[in-house]
């Protein structure tokens, strides 16, 4: 299983594996939440392994109205990045 090995050599190098407590699988189920995903897209995450899930928690760190993946808000944001998305100056937004 790719996802909880990717999960046992993170946690070798990187602290609680993930570095995110709210989705640590210790907080949740410990042998069988996916620490890792692969595609995120509406309510549903992927793991490594290709199991799809219902993200029903927190939807990444807090709620996303949206959803993953949204093509509207996923179009506005490559817009922004196309225009420059870091200046010494304010945009107009």
């Amino acid at each position: 299983m790719k996802t909880r090995k990717t999960y046992e050599r993170a946690k070798k190098i990187i602290p609680g594996g993930t570095q995110l407590l709210s989705k640590r699988p210790e907080m949740h189920l410990p042998e069988l939440w996916p620490a890792y995903f692969s595609k995120a897209s509406g309510c549903q995450v992927w793991d490594l392994d290709g199991q799809a899930y219902l993200d029903m928690s927190y939807m990444g760190l807090g709620t996303h109205t949206l959803g993953y993946a949204d093509a509207d808000v996923d179009r506005a944001v490559q817009d922004v990045i196309r225009t420059g998305s870091a200046s010494t100056l304010n945009p107009p937004e």
